[in-house]
């Protein structure tokens, strides 16, 4: 499994249909709405991440966990 650059759900590599090139790597994701915003501004979402953006997905983990792992809207549930 790896996980989703735009919004963090974790991907099959071995089912994933979503993915795109860039630089000579790889990336995958959930939905057509992550790769199309992937591929708008790569870089965007590539940048190293600060000691606030890890703190924002701490908290995203401990609600994903409150609100039984739903997947965020990205992926077309609700």
């Amino acid at each position: 499994m790896t996980r989703d650059p735009i919004c963090g759900m974790e991907v099959d590599e071995q089912t994933d249909r979503y993915k795109t090139d860039y630089n000579g790597k790889t990336y995958l994701f959930c939905s057509t709405v992550c790769l199309e915003s992937f591929q708008k501004n790569p870089s965007q979402y590539l940048k190293k991440r600060g000691i606030i953006a890890r703190f924002l997905d701490w908290v995203a983990k401990g609600n994903k966990k409150e609100f039984h792992d739903t997947p965020p809207s990205c992926c077309g549930h609700t």
